[in-house]
């Protein structure tokens, strides 16, 4: 089976095709985005909405550090304001007389693969991951995109520890809204449910469509678990 994940077109991929992947494997790079006000009217000593007569950069225009941005004449003096980063002219507010400008921090945010698999294929926008052994199941109820480990819980009362539950999916009958709230607490990604949660939750989620489905479920105890709400479907595999 293909699962298909979608990225940033202005992202940097981290995977080649051909290449086995594990859950948690940087899968793509972005590079983190800070926005800075720029004080132009204040800097021009000018009113607020007059900065668009002195601007020499507008929206959606790249700028360098040190790069003019601003600039008032008079017949003996010149003021100039320049910008002290390297970014884009996201905003420009005239009535504060700011411009609002995106930069790059050094810091770059890694998006980390839900699947374990081979990466079947690239292109611009998505990624094609195949994996083996794979078996879906409809849904009654379904949130969010995520996978990870199948970890089966008999009882939600057994004990359960963080190294056992951090990064997981957790399959169970039912949980109680302590039980859920724990899971959540010591990492679980996820939840697959034959009945409904009692809270809200923010985790991806899914309740399976028929008792048969979550009996196969448990019978079969795939190692690997994707909740899909793109397809509206879980899927087992491995």
């Amino acid at each position: 089976m293909i699962i298909t994940l979608a990225f940033p077109e202005k992202a940097k991929l981290l995977i080649k095709a051909g290449q086995s992947l594990e859950i948690g494997a940087s899968l793509y790079e972005e590079s983190a985005q800070k926005e800075i006000k720029i004080q132009i009217a204040q800097k021009l000593h000018i009113a607020p909405h007059t900065i668009f007569k002195h601007l020499k950069k507008f929206v959606g225009d790249e700028i360098s550090k040190d790069e003019l941005l601003a600039e008032k004449k008079s017949l003996f003096s010149t003021a100039s304001c320049r910008s002290e980063f390297t970014g884009v002219i996201k905003e420009i507010n005239h009535a504060e007389g700011v411009a609002l400008l995106s930069i790059r921090t050094e810091d770059d945010i890694h998006y980390l693969s839900p699947l374990q698999g081979t990466v079947e294929e690239l292109t611009k926008k998505e990624i094609k991951i195949k994996i083996s052994k794979a078996k879906e199941y409809d849904t009654k109820e379904i949130a969010g995109r995520m996978g990870g480990r199948s970890v089966y819980v008999q009882n939600e009362h057994d004990i359960i520890s963080e190294e056992m539950v951090n990064g997981a999916i957790i399959i169970a009958e039912k949980l109680t809204s302590y039980s859920q709230m724990k899971h959540e607490a010591l990492g679980a990604v996820g939840f697959v449910l034959n009945r409904h949660l009692v809270e809200i939750a923010s985790t991806p989620h899914a309740v399976v469509k028929t008792v048969q489905d979550f009996e196969a479920i448990q019978k079969n105890k795939s190692p690997y678990c994707f909740i899909d709400n793109v397809s509206g479907k879980i899927v087992f595999y491995g």
